[in-house]
């Protein structure tokens, strides 16, 4: 938890996250870090709540974004129902009593059925 992330995001977007390799990228100048992390388990889903910190002030779009290319979990099976887990960012909020650069994360995940 204490390593820092170099921030990117899908900047094409034609493939879906098991191939977004081959997307084009676009590199941003900061990173990012989660500072805390606590697993939410449901009935059959699950997610966390990350407080994580970014090494500059970035604006709230662009860090949606490139947290949301970074915790996007998908699949490319033929069928619907194949039980694989999706999801990704749920939420990014600012909360009031931290400093300028952290943010509350909170990510949902659930089977394919």
């Amino acid at each position: 938890m204490k390593k820092w992330t170099a921030a990117k995001y899908n900047g094409s977007r034609k493939y879906n996250s098991d191939y977004a390799y081959n997307d084009e990228w676009v590199h941003c100048n900061w990173e990012w870090r989660i500072l805390s992390d606590r697993k939410i388990n449901g009935n059959e889903s699950y997610g966390h709540t990350m407080r994580i910190k970014t090494s500059s002030k970035v604006s709230d779009k662009i860090l949606y974004r490139v947290l949301s290319d970074y915790f996007e979990q998908g699949c490319s099976c033929e069928f619907d129902c194949c039980g694989h887990w999706f999801g990704g960012v749920v939420d990014v909020v600012k909360p009031t009593n931290r400093k300028t650069n952290e943010h509350i994360v909170t990510t949902g995940y659930s089977p394919n059925y």
